[in-house]
C-alpha cells in the first residue's frame, strides 16, 4: 500500500491551523509541571515523555496501522514537512516535548518557566495573527505576526517576576527582540521554532542577562 500523499493536500486553512494551535496551548502544562514537579522528577517526567514520542515517530513510519490513524485523526494539522514521504521530519508534538526536556535539564526552574511560556504562547499568537492579518512579508513569515510575537514575549518576560526571576526593562527588550529573531530565521536555519526559540531564550536568560 502507497502512503505518498502530495503535501498540497495538507495545506492547512486557517481553521486548521487553530485547532493545531489550541494543541500547542496545551503544552502550557509542561510550564505548570516544572513549577510544581522538582527538578530530577521533572527531568525523569520529560525523559520519559520524549522516549514517548520517539516510539510513535517511528511506529508512524514503520507501522502501516498507526500511519493511518496518524493520517486519520490529526493529518488534517500536519504540515507538510511532518508527513511521510515529505520531509520525513519529526511532528512539532516531538520538538515540543524536546523542547521541554531540554529546559529542565540545563536550565533553573524559573527560566524554563519562561522560555516554554515563550514557546508556547508566543508561537500561538504569531502563527494565527500572521495567518489572519500577516500582509508585509520578512523571510518566509510576516511583519505583523513577528510583532506579535515580540509583543506577547514582552508581555510574559514582564510577568517573569510571579517565577521569581524579575527583570529590568532593558533585559526585557533584549530577550523580546532576540527571541523573535529566533522564530523568524528558525525555517532558514533549518531548525524547529518549538527547540530554537525555548533554547535562545533559556540561554540569553540563564547565562547572560541574569547571571
Amino acid at each position: 500500500m502507497s502512503f505518498n500523499i502530495p503535501a498540497r493536500r495538507f495545506a492547512m486553512n486557517y481553521r486548521q491551523e487553530i485547532y493545531r494551535k489550541l494543541i500547542h496551548l496545551s503544552s502550557l502544562w509542561m510550564v505548570l509541571a516544572v513549577y510544581i514537579i522538582p527538578r530530577p522528577q521533572a527531568i525523569y517526567l520529560f525523559t520519559g515523555l520524549t522516549l514517548g514520542m520517539l516510539t510513535f515517530e517511528w511506529a508512524r513510519r514503520h507501522v502501516p496501522y498507526i500511519r493511518l490513524l496518524t493520517l486519520k485523526y490529526i493529518g488534517g494539522i500536519l504540515r507538510p514537512h511532518e508527513m511521510i514521504n515529505q520531509q520525513n521530519k519529526m511532528t512539532g508534538a516531538f520538538y515540543t516535548i524536546l523542547s521541554g526536556l531540554i529546559c529542565v535539564v540545563f536550565f533553573t526552574p524559573p527560566v524554563a518557566m519562561v522560555a516554554l511560556a515563550v514557546m508556547v504562547l508566543s508561537d500561538t499568537s504569531a502563527a494565527l495573527i500572521g495567518r489572519k492579518y500577516g500582509m508585509i512579508k520578512i523571510i518566509d513569515k510576516s511583519l505583523e505576526g513577528s510583532l506579535a510575537f515580540f509583543i506577547t514575549t514582552l508581555v510574559i518576560l514582564a510577568s517573569a517576576y510571579k517565577f521569581g526571576m524579575p527583570l529590568t526593562l532593558l533585559h526585557i527588550i533584549v530577550v523580546g527582540f532576540l527571541s523573535t529573531l529566533a522564530e523568524l530565521f528558525s525555517n532558514k536555519l533549518n531548525l524547529d521554532d518549538n527547540i530554537f526559540v525555548s533554547l535562545i531564550t533559556g540561554i540569553i536568560l540563564q547565562y547572560t542577562l541574569i547571571a
